[in-house]
């Protein structure tokens, strides 16, 4: 599969996924974009450009859907995308914000899916019942303590974004705990033949355990078992998922740089 390939499977995915989440979104040049709450991380765009050439229209419609709502405007922009995404952006004053790598693995090959070092002492790794809201509460808490920046106490209407993310019907979440306590979480979202893996954090005092990467094992043979054949995964340059997924047979796929239009009291995704 070529690379373009997978950006258009994943994006799409991704754009069906935050679409279904988010309080409101908006359909535009081939992708979505959505927002919740100022400072909420559904605050973004995805998808746009893959179909071919953008309306600049399109990217003050984008503009305006976020900054009406008080949200700095933020497109997630595949590096497949037209280059007329490109200087549509750039003619409004979108500048780099950030860089996001996105890796994947071939789910049908016949290589396992064993975790470089061996699993921490009394872990056990078990999948979410949606029928449960407090366990659902609390796989979204887990999660989401791992993407903010430290100090920043989750309020309701974005921890509300995570509990509907855990419980779409696209979404399998597992919890890790060890001797019953919870320590990590994770999920992928199944959209066709592709598992796209997210949301993966393990608490600080579990971390350095070996535990994202039993997640990471899980979660890849729960894809595999579901008939995905590719499983997809973002991550930011460098950081501690890349690796993980280096040594479990991930490829580097393509770029996503996140672009914004800063403005006076627009509120930045967290």
């Amino acid at each position: 599969m070529s690379l373009a390939s997978i950006a258009a499977l994943e994006e799409a995915r991704a754009a069906r996924g935050m679409a279904a989440i988010a309080d409101t979104s908006l359909p535009i040049a081939g992708g979505v974009a959505t927002r919740g709450t100022p400072g909420s991380w559904v605050n973004t765009a995805v998808g746009l450009g893959l179909a071919g050439p953008v309306d600049p229209a399109d990217v003050d419609r984008l503009i305006d859907f976020h900054a009406s709502a008080g949200i700095e405007p933020r497109i997630e922009l595949a590096a497949t995308a037209d280059p007329t995404l490109f200087q549509a952006l750039s003619d409004r004053a979108f500048v780099l914000r950030s860089i996001e790598y996105v890796f994947a693995r071939d789910l049908r090959d016949a290589q396992g899916f064993a975790t470089p070092a061996p699993h921490p002492e009394g872990l056990t790794i078990e999948v979410l019942d949606k029928n449960d809201h407090d366990a659902a509460r609390l796989h979204a808490s887990v999660a989401m303590t791992g993407f903010v920046p430290e100090g920043v106490v989750l309020d309701d209407s974005i921890l509300q974004a995570g509990i509907r993310t855990v419980l779409h019907p696209e979404t399998i979440s597992v919890l890790a705990r060890i001797r019953g306590t919870p320590a990590g979480s994770a999920a992928m979202a199944l959209g066709g033949r592709v598992a796209g893996l997210f949301g993966a954090s393990v608490l600080p005092e579990f971390r350095r355990r070996g535990i994202q990467q039993a997640l990471l094992a899980a979660r890849l043979r729960f894809a595999r078992e579901l008939g995905a054949s590719l499983a997809t995964i973002g991550s930011r340059p460098d950081a501690g998922t890349e690796r993980n997924v280096r040594r479990m047979g991930f490829f580097l796929a393509y770029a996503k740089p996140i672009l914004v239009r800063p403005g006076q009291g627009l509120a930045p995704n967290l």
